[in-house]
Order: C-alpha cells, then sequence, then structure tokens
C-alpha cells in the first residue's frame, strides 16, 4: 500500500476510541491517510474519508 520511506505514523483518536493512522504515499505518488480501528465487541461501523481533496478518487 505505502511506498514511502517517510511514511508517519500517527495517534489518531477520538472520542475515547483508540485509532492508529498512517500517513504516506502510494506506488502512484497519491498521498493516503488511512486509519485501524480494532473493535472489541460485535458492531460494525463505515469509515469515510473527511476533508477529503477536490477530485481525489
Amino acid at each position: 500500500m505505502f511506498f514511502d520511506p517517510f511514511l508517519r505514523l500517527v495517534d489518531a483518536s477520538r472520542n475515547d476510541e483508540a485509532r492508529d493512522a498512517v500517513i504516506g504515499y502510494d506506488a502512484q505518488s497519491r498521498l493516503l491517510f488511512v486509519v485501524h480501528v480494532v473493535f472489541e465487541d460485535d458492531a460494525i461501523r463505515n469509515l469515510r474519508p473527511q476533508g477529503h481533496l477536490t477530485g481525489a478518487q
């Protein structure tokens, strides 16, 4: 996914929910912000991009 030797691991926690995130570039030089969330119950939630750039796919 990431081909960026300078990628950054960041804390993306919100609302008392632990989240880890990675910021970096992919092989097509697109900037990505990927968030990883671990749930301990049976709930499923959709995560969607927030604050994305116009024209981003």
